[in-house]
């Protein structure tokens, strides 16, 4: 997949330490499909806008962005635009194979990956962004939901997964500043969760419906924890600021294109002709060049 463009001032990075029961970050605004109908092997684009919600943290991120799409889709490219003021400034961005295994562990489907990307370098999130993503639909009709989740980390993303599994402990809870805890009861001073959160960081953004959600976050927590402190710490994958109200439908319909011209030539009147091209006025038994609109056949008539 080609390398894609991001804002200089970037987006999705995730929220304050110290400020776990308010929304932080960014928040999903809206979301524009170039349309809800897409044709067989058409290009699909969709827009998130993302607003700043709560305080920005000031630290810089690798910045996130997801989307699960049907499995015989692919994801091609992602630009996102800064618009805190004046022009709006492109960040490059490439594919991120990591980030979307850790969304298929955290939110998978079946029929459905994960196409996620990340910014080439570590910045600081804007507080006004569009992210727009093109994406190759795949010949299977029928309808579908999407979903988006978007968020930003300190390490490498690249982290999120060692010897091809989920790097639990990194991407769960290692992103913090417990380096001046030394008990369970240091909340002043750091300590750590006793129940570790990956939104802060990993998903500060989505449009995952609160079903789903909730399943697999009680799911995930009694599949995975993590040691701290002598503590065993459950984990979940959290999402700090949802948006569930936006229209995430596409209905997959044949290509129109190819129907059409079918069609015309369905309807069309026939016009005969020999083999050596001449046309005929009262065919008669035989074989004939037949063209109806465009097409053209070999018919025999008896």
């Amino acid at each position: 997949m080609k390398k894609l463009l991001l804002p200089k001032k970037c987006w999705l990075p995730l929220a304050l330490v110290a400020v776990l029961a308010v929304g932080c970050g960014l928040k999903i605004a809206t979301v524009e499909f170039s349309t809800h109908e897409p044709m067989q092997g058409s290009e699909l684009t969709v827009t998130t806008s993302f607003v700043q919600e709560g305080d920005n943290n000031a630290d810089n991120f690798y910045l996130l962005y997801a989307i699960r799409v049907p499995n015989d889709w692919n994801g091609t490219e992602l630009k996102v635009e800064n618009k805190d003021g004046g022009e709006p400034v492109a960040v490059p961005m490439e594919a991120c194979a990591s980030y979307a295994q850790f969304c298929d562990y955290c939110f998978p489907r079946d029929g459905y990956k994960w196409v996620a990307f990340k910014s080439i370098e570590a910045r600081n999130q804007g507080a006004k962004n569009d992210a727009t993503v093109t994406l190759e639909v795949g010949d299977k009709l029928g309808d579908y939901n999407l979903d988006i989740v978007a968020g930003g980390w300190k390490k490498d993303p690249a982290e999120l997964v060692k010897d091809g599994k989920i790097n639990f402990e990194l991407a769960f809870g290692n992103n913090l500043d417990f380096s001046s805890a030394t008990t369970d009861e240091d909340q002043g001073a750091g300590k750590p969760a006793t129940y570790f959160k990956s939104s802060e960081y990993l998903f500060i953004a989505g449009t995952i419906g609160n079903d789903e959600y909730e399943a697999r976050k009680t799911t995930i927590k009694s599949q995975t924890s993590i040691t701290l402190y002598g503590k065993t710490l459950p984990v979940a994958p959290d999402i700090a600021n949802f948006t569930q109200d936006q229209n995430m439908k596409v209905t997959v319909k044949a290509n129109s294109g190819i129907e059409g011209v079918d069609t015309e030539a369905a309807n069309a009147p026939a016009e005969y002709f020999d083999l050596q091209g001449r046309k005929v006025a009262n065919p008669e038994a035989g074989l004939y060049l037949v063209k109806r609109g465009n097409k053209v056949t070999k018919e025999i008539l008896k």
